[in-house]
């Protein structure tokens, strides 16, 4: 009794795998009048394709023997107006299908990617950005075909099977049975078929983002090719990853034709049989030729339907795969909320304060380890350890990037978890140490961190930034497009500034500068920090840095090592107290010092290690 209940359950999700995309329904809804019309239409289109055969008969048993010139030119006049009026309907077909296709994969692209704005990064972090575009094309693709071709198409099958069925069976019920008795044989292998194709073209979907994945990941990265002179590499990869798709290509496609290759041949004789018996009823006097010819056109048509109802089979299997993954992503982890009762924005001053905070990346590997410290308005303050401590992690914690595991992190008392993301995030303007800037004008860059500013507010954070002389320089000045096919390209420390003035201009109470001066010069670097300190003297400044040289003007230093606070103090004290600041110091001041060398690699090891 055990046993068949595990193969009933093995059954039940065998079979709904086949209704998984029924997941997605919701995105039909709005179109069911529209496809109603559509239904309605073709079935008037496959009406009109049903009299071809019928004129067929007419002219072999009438106007042939009768030599009936005014029913041949009444036929042939049909013939045109049949012809014709199926052109028109298939229009009218094609642009409604057109419609619906298009509007419901907006619609689902557009829920895809506010899934996308509330995810968590964690969600991005485990994707590569080739499964991402493979889903909001291929996948959104599959769904919207079925539901906008596919389902339609069963009741347009249905409603062609009756009308053949009926033709059919009223020229000749045997010939008919005989015809279809060939249908639960073809069934029978389409699911076999099917079963053994499902994971394979999983696996041309996984190749397809791999594929997708390699040249936007080649795109990115071909400076570094380029520099390390790894093109040769780059086209090996490429092949590899191509070959490998080629070989599942030909592997489904052996397992297709195979079953293919039985089914047609099975199939095509058993169509012969029924051809041979109803050849042999003419030679009995019990058909004519004209019905027998009219016949195996209405039964060769309605092997169309036949098989179309019998592969949509498949195309559920194949929907079924696209509807898990696209599922997958409107049901991404969202962001942590909070009660629609809670505060909506943490206030403009006040301290940001850790207490105790724990994260880690993995479960049992802690990255940050109580980390306690207090940060006052007003202040600049500084982040260092050498690479790799966890100081970027510090910052991704409080803009709650990532959540942490144990602790608090507050800001004026308040938990930040109170407080809705988005409003959080407008509290901090950030410089990231990986620079992005978007294709478009040097202008619209600067905008994306407040859409409201006005052109004395970008001049003046431009100017903040070193950005504005240079910018001024460029073919057109503010509106010099950025990138893109027509646009121009910067140096790395051009592109630090202008991402730079994006923060100013944002103008929230606190300004955080993540290893941000790594492509200025000295005289630059001191002259963006003064700049900075003059026009934004109110903010709260976080600077993060592995080089002490950019603190030691700070208020308060946190020295970050091993995911915990080594030191913290005014950072020309540090300089005094042995300790990690220390170490890093003299490390940063003495390399080039030949009597320190051994110093410097001894100092180097314990740090790292």
């Amino acid at each position: 009794m055990e046993r068949l209940k595990i193969l009933i359950e093995g059954f039940k999700q065998k079979i709904a795998v086949y209704f998984t995309v029924f997941q997605l329904k919701r995105y039909i809804k709005p179109y069911r009048l529209t496809i109603v019309i559509l239904i309605f239409v073709n079935i008037c289109a496959a009406i009109a394709g049903m009299v071809n055969p019928l004129l067929t008969q007419k002219l072999i048993d009438q106007v042939l023997p009768n030599k009936d010139w005014n029913l041949f030119y009444m036929i042939f006049g049909a013939y045109v107006g049949v012809y014709v009026l199926s052109l028109v309907l298939g229009t009218v077909i094609s642009y409604i299908k057109t419609a619906i296709t298009e509007k419901m994969s907006l619609a689902i692209k557009i829920d895809m990617q506010k899934a996308c704005s509330k995810a968590s990064y964690r969600f991005f972090e485990r994707r590569r950005p080739g499964e991402h575009i493979f889903r909001f094309s291929s996948d959104v693709g599959t769904i919207v075909d079925i539901f906008t071709n596919q389902f339609p198409n069963i009741l347009i099958i249905l409603v062609q099977l009756v009308l053949f069925l009926v033709i059919a069976f009223g020229y000749s019920p045997r010939i008919t049975l005989l015809y279809l008795s060939i249908i639960p044989f073809k069934v029978l292998m389409e699911i076999l078929k099917s079963n053994r194709l499902r994971p394979l073209q999983k696996q041309q979907l996984e190749i397809g983002q791999d594929i997708t994945n390699f040249f936007s990941e080649y795109r990115m990265g071909i400076l570094t090719t380029k520099i390390f002179s790894r093109e040769k590499f780059e086209e090996k990869r490429m092949v590899d990853v191509l070959a490998k798709g080629i070989r599942l290509v030909f592997k489904t496609w052996r397992t297709d034709t195979l079953y293919e290759l039985v089914r047609t041949f099975f199939g095509g004789g058993w169509e012969a049989v029924v051809m041979f018996f109803g050849w042999s009823l003419v030679i009995k006097g019990e058909l004519t030729i004209g019905v027998l010819v009219a016949l195996q056109l209405y039964l060769g048509r309605l092997a169309g339907p036949i098989n179309s109802s019998i592969h949509i089979i498949g195309v559920l299997v194949q929907g079924s795969i696209a509807a898990e993954r696209i599922q997958e992503t409107l049901r991404a982890e969202a962001e942590e909320a909070v009660p629609e009762s809670g505060p909506v924005r943490p206030g403009p001053q006040g301290n940001i304060e850790f207490k105790e905070v724990c994260f880690g990346y993995l479960p049992g590997q802690t990255v940050i380890n109580n980390v306690s410290f207090v940060i006052k308005p007003g202040m600049t303050i500084g982040i260092t350890g050498p690479s790799g401590v966890g100081k970027t992690t510090i910052i991704h914690l409080l803009l709650r990037i990532y959540e942490q595991n144990t602790g608090i992190i507050s800001i004026g008392g308040m938990d930040i978890r109170r407080v809705p993301v988005m409003n959080l995030r407008k509290y901090f303007s950030i410089v990231q140490q990986e620079i992005f800037l978007f294709n478009g004008t040097v202008r619209e860059n600067i905008l994306y961190g407040n859409r409201n500013a006005g052109r004395d507010d970008i001049v003046r954070a431009a100017q903040a930034a070193q950005a504005h002389e240079f910018v001024m320089n460029l073919s057109d000045g503010y509106d010099t497009m950025l990138g893109g096919k027509n646009g121009i390209s910067l140096s790395t420390g051009q592109k630090q500034r202008i991402a730079l003035a994006r923060a100013l201009v944002k103008d929230s109470p606190v300004l955080i500068l993540d290893e941000f001066t790594s492509s200025l010069d000295a005289e630059s670097e001191s002259s963006v920090f003064d700049s900075i300190h003059k026009l934004y003297k109110d903010k709260l400044i976080v600077i993060v840095s592995h080089k002490v040289a950019h603190l030691l003007d700070t208020d308060w230093v946190v020295v970050i090592h091993k995911g915990t606070i080594a030191q913290n103090g005014r950072p020309k004290e540090l300089i005094h107290q042995d300790g990690v600041f220390k170490k890093l110091y003299q490390l940063q001041f003495k390399i080039s010092d030949l009597q320190f060398e051994r110093e410097y690699k001894e100092l180097e090891k314990e740090l790292i290690v």
